[in-house]
């Protein structure tokens, strides 16, 4: 069994396991940097998270494309989606549980390895792309095109605080920039996996 140590490790060097549980989500997208809750009820997806987070605390979290079937197979998810890392499980009333998650990197699926106790996948993180000097300056340009459209947004938005806008404009990164628009902006689900 890993210890967290282990997955210190894993975070620093950006290399992770190459098969991990597998967390269907049903209507929500996990960008790389998000830390957000979710609510757990599914009998497989509580077996995971129990295992996961008495281990290295890492899963793959990918979105299902039927969001109302429960026991999905390797067509029924996107084949992208998001290494994340637990941070708090807390226990509900109920038998449900809500988990604090933070996407840590962006991942493709290679394929489902097992669906028995719960869904375990092979996993490859995506590399990024290297830049030449002309590629910079273009990125720079769309950068400021893409603030001064977000910055619109907001002025039009009764729902995106304008502190929301500032955060923007402090990132440099193009990654995490889109992923932060994205998942401000009130897309469809299916423009928010493309996005990913």
């Amino acid at each position: 069994m890993e210890t967290m140590q282990d997955t210190v490790k894993f975070i620093e060097k950006k290399k992770y396991p190459k098969e991990l549980p597998l967390l269907p989500l049903r209507d929500v997208i996990i960008y790389p940097g998000m830390i957000m809750p979710l609510s757990i009820g599914r009998e497989k997806s509580l077996k995971l998270i129990n295992s996961s987070y008495e281990g290295n605390k890492l899963l793959a979290l990918f979105c299902q494309k039927n969001l109302t079937k429960d026991d999905i197979e390797e067509d029924d998810i996107y084949k992208y989606g998001t290494i994340a890392l637990i941070h708090k499980v807390i226990k509900a009333p109920d038998d449900t549980i809500k988990v604090v998650v933070q996407g840590l990197d962006r991942i493709k699926l290679k394929k489902l390895v097992s669906s028995d106790p719960y869904w375990l996948v092979n996993i490859q993180k995506i590399k990024e792309k290297d830049t030449n000097d002309d590629d910079k300056e273009q990125i720079e340009v769309l950068l400021k095109n893409i603030i001064s459209l977000f910055q619109k947004a907001v002025g039009l938005s009764s729902y995106l605080p304008q502190e929301l806008l500032l955060a923007a404009m402090n990132i440099e990164d193009p990654e995490k920039l889109s992923y932060l628009i994205a998942s401000n902006l009130q897309l469809k689900l299916e423009e928010q996996q493309e996005i990913l």
